[in-house]
């Protein structure tokens, strides 16, 4: 269906994209693609197919390559649930969490990814 489709503008947008459930956690659910590439987004478009039915809500982002890092190791994320009206008023719920991976990103002295995109890493 309609909702099983990403933006036609992807393609021109360039880059790698996370395509993730929004009610996922723990690197459930996560599809990394090249927007470039038709197979990439073919795949992630199975994928968006095959959870069709549970009225599953996507959430695509650019890939952040050196994201900010917790103690400089450590991936986090925030949940702020807000509600916009209109163009110019957005209220945000005053109970905001934030989530820090129980892993680190990086190797101890490597200065490296310790995982790869791909391979469903998540909030490491």
């Amino acid at each position: 269906g309609h909702g099983c489709l990403l933006p036609r503008w992807l393609p021109s947008a360039g880059g790698l994209w996370v395509l993730k459930g929004s009610e996922s956690n723990r690197g459930e659910e996560i599809v990394f693609l090249d927007a470039g590439s038709p197979a990439h987004r073919a795949a992630a478009e199975q994928v968006m197919a095959a959870e069709a039915g549970s009225s599953a809500a996507w959430v695509l982002q650019r890939y952040v390559a050196d994201p900010l890092l917790v103690r400089g190791r450590f991936k986090f994320h925030l949940r702020v649930m807000v509600l916009a009206v209109g163009d110019l008023k957005v209220y945000v719920h005053d109970n905001a969490v934030a989530l820090c991976a129980a892993e680190p990103l990086f190797d101890a002295g490597e200065g490296r990814p310790a995982g790869s995109p791909g391979v469903g890493d998540g909030d490491r």
